[in-house]
């Protein structure tokens, strides 16, 4: 729509303000504007955002401790089973050699 065809605002040919900040009436409030505290009530609010805060984050640290340890134990158990599969892979591989050197032996 161009602005020639555009219904006329109300606000458009209203004068410039003089104040500093938007004239606002007692009973409007802004949506950008917080409901005023007073300095206990905001001090009390920003206790209670710390302490929320505080708790949330060692809430974290607890589960990345869990997890890390989870992890570690993870691969301690991997690397003691490939371990074990490596004794046992000599051990079947020593049996085997000591049985083609006794059989070698039997044919010559």
């Amino acid at each position: 729509m161009s602005a020639e065809n555009r219904p006329h605002s109300p606000h458009e040919n209203r004068p410039p303000e003089s104040g500093v900040g938007p004239a606002t009436s007692p009973d409007v409030e802004l949506e950008f504007q917080s409901p005023s505290r007073t300095e206990p009530e905001s001090e009390l609010h920003f206790q209670i955002e710390r302490t929320k805060l505080q708790t949330r984050v060692t809430a974290l640290e607890r589960a990345l401790e869990t997890s890390e340890r989870q992890r570690t134990e993870i691969v301690t158990q991997y690397e003691r089973l490939l371990e074990e599969r490596t004794d046992e892979d000599d051990a079947t591989g020593d049996e085997t050699a000591g049985l083609v050197a006794r059989l070698l032996g039997c044919w010559r």
